[in-house]
């Protein structure tokens, strides 16, 4: 399966842990969609572990995951989407995405249980077009520079939906 680029398992009836198995031998791997199943439990360290440079999309919105986002996934600098929506995850909104994830274009950690201020480390994240924080615990300020990414301002899309037109798009400029 090294030679694995787009798993997508989505909208099916899959259950229980995601495998903690080494999702690092996946090389080639650049899309990974497993939303909306009924996955439970963490999400495994090993899926942030290895060598990541090709991992561009990352969904496992619509589950019950726990837990806190690993901070493995910081490996993942390549990810232009990180969708971890719906979900039952706990924590600190995590400041190294800010820090690692420089492509990101879409960042959804919509209704979750995290806590907390919205780093100010996301202002890095010029090409953000979509940040999804909707039915969090989020406390304090908004940060004064994200009036000023210059992803959302030109956008123009539609709340809540994006098109594969904005992420080829992000993939040109890189």
């Amino acid at each position: 399966m090294k030679a694995l680029r787009y798993l997508d398992l989505s909208r099916n009836h899959l259950s229980g842990n995601l495998p903690d198995c080494n999702w690092g031998n996946l090389d080639s791997l650049s899309v990974a969609i497993l939303s909306s199943n009924q996955l439970s439990g963490a999400i495994p360290n090993s899926i942030g572990g290895g060598a990541y440079g090709s991992l561009e999309w990352l969904q496992l919105n619509n589950n019950s995951l726990t837990g806190q986002l690993p901070s493995n996934l910081r490996n993942c600098t390549t990810l232009f989407v990180l969708d971890v929506g719906d979900n039952k995850l706990t924590g600190k909104s995590p400041e190294w995405i800010g820090n690692y994830m420089l492509y990101l274009a879409v960042l959804r950690l919509r209704n979750n249980e995290f806590y907390g201020h919205i780093p100010s480390a996301y202002c890095q994240l010029s090409g953000l077009q979509i940040m999804d924080f909707a039915h969090n615990q989020l406390t304090g300020n908004i940060p004064h520079c994200f009036g000023s990414l210059l992803g959302m301002i030109t956008s123009g899309g539609i709340p809540g939906e994006f098109s594969f037109n904005i992420l080829s798009n992000r993939r040109k400029t890189r």
